[in-house]
């Protein structure tokens, strides 16, 4: 699958990442179908500030929410990424979006 092979190399900070993606924003988007999680998330959990700049220049949706309702903000605060969270508020990401509540019902 091409999702697990762009994500892989963005987890670990590879800079083939970005043949991988090859500039295709659809690529830059792609998302793990079993939690949602997209290349914005990825690097954002991992703290990979250059690849976010990347992907927000590539002009991704960095309040896309991943299956937990997650945006990549959520990810870089729970962290303490406070760069990767201060370049994704300042390419738009909105600071007021909320996670999924699971109250167990």
């Amino acid at each position: 699958m091409a999702h697990k092979q762009i994500h892989s190399a963005i987890r670990w900070g590879k800079p083939e990442w970005k043949d991988k993606v090859g500039g295709d924003l659809a690529n830059a988007e792609i998302c793990d179908d079993r939690n949602g999680n997209c290349p914005v998330h990825i690097a954002s959990q991992n703290g990979h500030l250059e690849i976010i700049k990347d992907l927000i220049s590539m002009k991704i949706d960095v309040n896309k929410k991943n299956n937990g309702g997650q945006t990549a903000m959520h990810m870089a605060k729970a962290y303490d990424y406070e760069e990767v969270y201060a370049a994704l508020i300042a390419a738009g990401g909105d600071a007021n979006i909320k996670t999924h509540i699971h109250d167990g019902s």
